[in-house]
């Protein structure tokens, strides 16, 4: 290259898990019976037995977060940009990204495989 241009260009690899162990949460049942929803210990009925309690909500709902916890990515970048100076004080800048993420275990919204590409310009001036 000479002095009035410059150009430059970079891979990176990432590699990435992700685990949670637990909870591991009792069957625990939070209820009112203000609400109007009513739980039978098996399903949510509708109806004004005092027998009945209201389900808020179950902490053991959450034991399936080590599941949807464990992830594995990798993603590569590949990225090559350059300059070319129009003056002593003026300066034009080009790049171009692309990265590719391979999900390898699909997560609550399913297979994660894709690509960005992303292309920059700019124009810089000294004062």
């Amino acid at each position: 290259m000479n002095k009035k241009t410059n150009l430059s260009a970079n891979f990176v690899y990432n590699k990435i898990k992700g685990y949670i162990e637990g909870p591991n949460f009792a069957n625990s049942v939070w209820t009112d019976k203000k609400l109007g929803y009513l739980y039978d210990g098996i399903n949510n009925v509708q109806g004004d037995n005092p027998s009945i309690e209201v389900l808020l909500y179950n902490y053991a709902y959450m034991n399936i977060l080590p599941e949807l916890s464990d992830l594995e990515y990798d993603i590569y970048d590949f990225n090559i940009s350059g300059d070319y100076k129009i003056k002593d004080n003026l300066k034009l800048s080009l790049g171009y990204m692309m990265s590719v993420v391979k999900d390898k275990k699909g997560y609550v919204y399913g297979d994660e495989d894709g690509k960005v590409h992303t292309v920059t310009a700019s124009i810089t001036y000294n004062f």
